[in-house]
């Protein structure tokens, strides 16, 4: 409708931020790849600036005569940390089944144990989980509880939080787990990805994985397997190049987004600066009524 007003000439001016959209989802004969034309009819036609999520879509649309900025990454502020070799966390996803990925990725780290001896692990349950729920799911994992935080699992100590992944993603030098939009903030912070690709899973199902993980996160997505013994092989051959995949991951994260952050704040005020720069509307010229309640004109 916003655009319905751009286009039929009402003197409304319409700036959007085209988060669907992205040059990073297109695939040669495949629904992602076409804009649409009366979509990009309405963005070049109907709307003032179209903002968007990464570099290539803007020069996507630029192609298309759309008038289109990438002014940075749109998510938290992520600040990089100070110790990324050694950090790796693991998110068991925040839907209905995290309590079965949990248990997915702890029998995975049990299968990998001796590359993991020397890396410190994290898990980030969801927020709206009880603390009861999360401590029956390390009890089926046959954890061990050692203090408020933390849990043995074999002989690894592995510490917990709930709902930060934000703040820990900086310190992070690999993530593994089932999540979407986590991953995409990683994949901006140019650290590696480890998605198990399970059939029946809620989200890190193999049409979600290869819809949308492949193609958004490109190199720095690596798949798991639908086992924690091919994803625990996977994590072993990760672990003993990690350095390379890293380096790919960044090097996705400098094209993809160009180390720009704060997109929404810039968004922001690109369009105050805009809205400065429109001219006042005329003030009319008839003579002000008299009020007679307070003696003024």
């Amino acid at each position: 409708l916003p655009l319905l007003f751009g286009l039929l000439g009402t003197g409304k001016k319409v700036y959007l931020f085209a988060c669907a959209h992205t040059d990073l989802l297109r695939i040669r004969k495949k629904p992602y790849e076409r804009l649409g034309r009366i979509t990009a009819l309405f963005f070049r036609h109907g709307t003032a600036k179209v903002y968007t999520r990464d570099a290539p879509t803007a020069l996507w649309f630029q192609s298309l005569g759309i008038r289109a900025e990438f002014l940075g990454f749109v998510g938290p502020e992520i600040p990089p940390g100070s110790c990324r070799e050694k950090n790796i966390l693991f998110l068991p996803g925040h839907r209905g089944d995290w309590e079965r990925n949990f248990l997915f990725l702890t029998k995975t780290i049990l299968l990998a144990r001796n590359a993991l001896a020397s890396f410190a692990l994290h898990f980030v349950f969801p927020s709206e989980q009880s603390t009861a729920q999360i401590a029956r799911a390390i009890q089926k994992a046959r954890g061990e509880f050692v203090a408020p935080s933390s849990f043995l699992l074999g002989q690894q100590s592995i510490s917990f939080s709930q709902g930060d992944y934000f703040a820990r993603l900086g310190s992070a030098s690999l993530i593994v787990g089932f999540a979407g939009t986590a991953l995409e903030y990683a994949a901006f912070c140019g650290i590696p990805c480890i998605e198990p690709c399970l059939k029946d899973a809620i989200q890190a199902n193999p049409y979600f994985l290869a819809s949308r993980q492949a193609l958004l996160l490109r190199e720095a997505l690596i798949p798991g397997g639908d086992t924690p013994e091919k994803t625990a092989r996977v994590l072993q051959e990760v672990l003993g190049n990690l350095h390379a995949f890293q380096e790919r991951a960044q090097q996705f994260a400098r094209t993809t987004w160009q180390g720009q952050g704060g997109g929404a704040r810039n968004i922001a005020q690109d369009l105050f600066s805009i809205l400065r720069t429109v001219p006042p509307k005329r003030q009319g010229t008839e003579p002000a009524v008299d009020d007679s309640r307070n003696g003024t004109r």
